[in-house]
């Protein structure tokens, strides 16, 4: 059986990864000179850096067995610090006195946050959550209005997704929540992200899976994958590409183009930043109501760089920012830095801008989402836009393109 893989990011190695093991022909198509999709580093004056920000949970059972399968293993994983920069003032949300000292909200406010910290982290079941029901509505119920206002609105819709609350899906938000993302343990691989894609991709290829880089795909249509170089026929073809990237070359049965093309996109720009020292003491700084959404010292969990190294980065309503030169968005971004961390002495930075960060989880994309299977028996995809209402992440990834491959074999042997 032939395959043919859009993409080289995490599913579509995983995807192909389990194709090759069950013997059968794989070719994947990049688009760019480098595996990894949003994993992708790029070398920062000799430095191979994630181009966004990336770290492994320890209870990211997919991703630590492949690190270890090629040498990359996570020498230790800790607790972060967690901070929510607002109105000026650095709060510190690494302990329970971090909430009380948290003056952005009122004292009931801080009250009502707190015991619904406390229902999240222990009676809270997401999978009861109806599927229509939008995160305002839910929000409002659990927790009031204020702090779903000051802090939901600005970290979920604003900063996040860049639509009104009330178009957000709260199951989602409540499995995100869920997760314990900043309570959770974390690590990095201490060879870099660059050195286990590397790897990994090198073991496709000495096992004959031909990766073919700056492939830009014309058409996609019955089995038939057109580049500017070939037209090739295959048995099976995997998207991993975003939806409105697959959508503009594949040529599909109309009500299928027209569910898919209600999915929206959120996009994200970064910059990617050296400095002198840690401009200040957490990992994970979230900024309400600045132009900047998320700061992120990658450093604190992966220190092998000359310089520190970080990003601080938008998502949102980014796609606005994209005219603008690197040095503007620098300027901007910085400017909201050092807001926060006068004394922080920036080296150099870097910037990157992408259009397709992650699906916009609003209440109909449980309708409208891409399934693994399609209207097509030939089609599949890939990746985490079919993993609602799961976390994005790499683990979620890797885990789409095992699934993906395991139903193409289950099917067609």
């Amino acid at each position: 059986m032939r395959v043919g893989i859009i993409g080289g990011g995490l599913s579509g190695l995983a995807a192909a990864d389990v194709l090759k093991k069950h013997g059968e022909e794989v070719v994947i198509f990049e688009s760019s000179n480098q595996l990894g999709g949003l994993a992708s580093s790029f070398d920062f004056d000799g430095e191979a850096v994630p181009k966004f920000y990336h770290h492994v949970f320890k209870h990211d059972w997919i991703t630590r067995k492949s690190l270890e399968r090629f040498g990359c293993e996570i020498g230790r994983f800790s607790k972060i610090n967690m901070s929510i920069l607002a109105n000026g003032k650095t709060y510190d949300f690494t302990n329970p006195l971090g909430l009380l000292r948290f003056d952005y909200l009122s004292l009931l406010g801080r009250f009502r946050y707190g015991l619904f910290g406390a229902y999240v982290y222990s009676l809270m079941n997401p999978a009861k959550l109806p599927e229509k029901l939008d995160a305002d509505t839910w929000l409002k119920k659990a927790v009031g209005k204020e702090v779903t206002s000051k802090v939901f609105f600005e970290l979920y819709a604003r900063n996040k997704f860049g639509i009104p609350l009330n178009e957000i899906s709260a199951k989602q938000f409540a499995h995100r929540m869920k997760a314990k993302e900043f309570l959770g343990h974390f690590g990095y691989p201490s060879l870099g992200l660059d050195t286990w894609i590397n790897r990994f991709g090198e073991s496709l290829k000495k096992r004959d899976v031909d990766i073919r880089f700056n492939q830009k795909i014309s058409s996609l249509k019955d089995k038939v994958i057109t580049t500017e170089r070939k037209k090739e026929e295959f048995d099976i073809v995997i998207n991993t590409a975003p939806t409105p990237a697959f959508l503009s070359f594949a040529v599909i049965p109309e009500h299928y183009r027209s569910q898919l093309s209600k999915i929206r996109y959120c996009p994200v720009v970064s910059v990617v930043f050296k400095s002198e020292n840690f401009v200040n003491p957490f990992y994970w700084n979230n900024l309400l109501r600045e132009h900047a959404h998320v700061l992120i010292q990658h450093s604190m969990i992966n220190d092998r760089f000359s310089y520190k190294v970080g990003w601080i980065s938008k998502y949102g309503d980014s796609g606005k920012d994209f005219p603008l030169t690197d040095e503007q968005i620098v300027k901007k971004y910085l400017m909201d830095l050092k807001k926060y961390s006068p004394n922080a002495k920036i080296i150099a930075t870097r910037v990157f801008r992408q259009p397709f960060s992650e699906p916009i989880y609003d209440v109909n994309y449980p309708k409208v989402m891409p399934r693994t299977t399609t209207p097509l028996p030939w089609l599949f995809n890939a990746g985490i836009a079919t993993t609602y209402p799961k976390i994005r992440n790499m683990n979620t990834a890797l885990e789409s393109g095992v699934d993906t491959a395991r139903i193409i074999i289950k099917n067609f042997k």
